[in-house]
């Protein structure tokens, strides 16, 4: 059951709740000993540290997920140990650059980023921590390609629990610098957990960082950058122009009703996504040829549309008893507003296997096409239904979007979906 799309989804719902519950704590924790500047600081680096480590390292994690689960011969093993090789001098060669960029200009970034020139030794810190950060990830991903979700589960839920404990041990001691401090330094713990993982699982060898430059592993590898940079900007973008454009029409408490229905799918996709993440790529790139790819993306959709509608279904019932539960008086609009956001979120979650099969295909312009396509047609709808459907129309154009993309990955696979891939 370890590489199963439902060891997948257990397993990330485990991962969940530990993070919701452990993070409910070190939100708790930092408020009392750190105060508002210390949650603003340590926002502040945390969304810095995650915007360089995702720049930097999302394209690299998913081309070593494909590599390692095309996988299959009796090469495996010296395949894996090129890739990883390679995968390392490229993190360790723009950690650098990063680093000879930096570093003079860290009091500079500080003033800006932080309020205060004082804390450059932060942003030295982050610049040293964040390539052993990366490697930890780069282990990870090592495992989702072997579909080992137990192994990775397990190091993220063990980095949650001892990153939250350093945090409060180190706010509690040091105050607001130790808290800032601790906050980087928990990166680098899901390098240590990875390394003990994979040298009691055999999976790597020390030896396996240090071999040569493989190009055609570099060839995956660059050919991932645009794609997930893409997949980065352009929704996340859409969202931020679409709120502007709620509170500039409509007010501050409007948007922020539809950023509550926001909120609430968040609270059940989050544990969907994480399974489907850990999943679907390994799953995908792993197929032999035409056939088991056309096998593995139907089947995958077929599952997700199932299960999804199932649960959809029950939210949209006990949408007003949820929206009592979790939000307080005056937030009862929430559950009209989140009606059409659940219809997105199917539509959404089953485009996932469809945009993954073009990300494995490396069909580069078919799916940075298809990114900004929901992005531009998101945008476009909210504009064009505003003045007639109000707060609705953001969660309407999203629906619509959403199912437009979801024609268009259709037709962009269409040689997929009729098994003309050649093997």
């Amino acid at each position: 059951m370890s590489g199963t799309l439902k060891s997948a989804v257990v397993w990330s719902a485990a991962q969940t709740i530990i993070r919701l519950a452990v993070g409910f704590l070190s939100i708790k924790i930092t408020a009392i000993y750190l105060g508002a500047t210390g949650i603003a600081l340590t926002s502040q680096v945390n969304n810095l540290f995650g915007l360089l480590r995702g720049t930097i390292g999302n394209a690299v994690e998913d081309a070593i997920v494909t590599l390692t689960a095309k996988e299959n011969n009796a090469d495996a093993r010296t395949n894996r140990s090129r890739s990883i090789s390679t995968a390392t001098r490229w993190i360790l060669l723009v950690s650098l650059v990063l680093a000879i960029i930096a570093i003079p200009m860290a009091s500079a970034v500080s003033g800006y980023l932080l309020g205060d020139a004082g804390w450059s030794l932060l942003i030295v810190l982050l610049v040293v921590v964040l390539p052993l950060s990366l490697l930890g990830q780069l282990i990870l991903s090592v495992f989702s390609g072997l579909r080992r979700f137990d192994l990775v589960s397990l190091a993220q839920i063990i980095t949650t629990v001892l990153a939250a404990g350093m945090l409060v041990v180190s706010s509690i001691a040091w105050g607001l610098m130790g808290g800032l401090v601790a906050t980087l330094l928990t990166y680098v713990i899901v390098l240590f957990i990875g390394v003990y993982y994979a040298r009691r699982h055999h999976v790597l060898k020390f030896q396996d960082f240090k071999g040569p430059w493989d190009s055609e592993s570099w060839k995956v590898i660059r050919a991932y950058y645009p794609m997930l940079l893409v997949r980065g900007a352009a929704l996340p973008l859409s969202t931020l122009v679409v709120r502007s454009l709620m509170i500039d029409r409509l007010g501050t408490t409007d948007a922020g009703l539809w950023q509550s229905a926001l909120r609430l799918s968040d609270m059940y996709t989050m544990i969907i996504l994480t399974a489907l993440n850990m999943y679907s790529l390994p799953a995908l790139s792993a197929a032999k040829g035409g056939q088991q790819l056309r096998k593995e993306v139907i089947s995958l959709s077929t599952q997700i549309i199932i299960g999804m509608i199932l649960l959809a279904g029950i939210l949209f019932l006990f949408r007003e008893w949820i929206v009592r539960i979790v939000f307080a008086a005056g937030f009862e609009a929430v559950g009209d507003i989140w009606r059409f956001q659940l219809l997105a979120d199917v539509i959404q979650i089953t485009c996932i296997p469809l945009r993954q099969a073009l990300m494995v295909q490396r069909r580069t312009a078919a799916y940075i096409g298809a990114e900004l396509l929901v992005a531009i047609l998101f945008v476009g709808l909210v504009y064009g239904l505003l003045p007639r459907f109000g707060i609705e129309a953001a969660t309407i154009g999203s629906a619509v979007a959403w199912g437009i993309s979801l024609a268009a990955l259709v037709w962009l696979n269409r040689e997929v979906i009729m098994g003309r891939v050649p093997a």
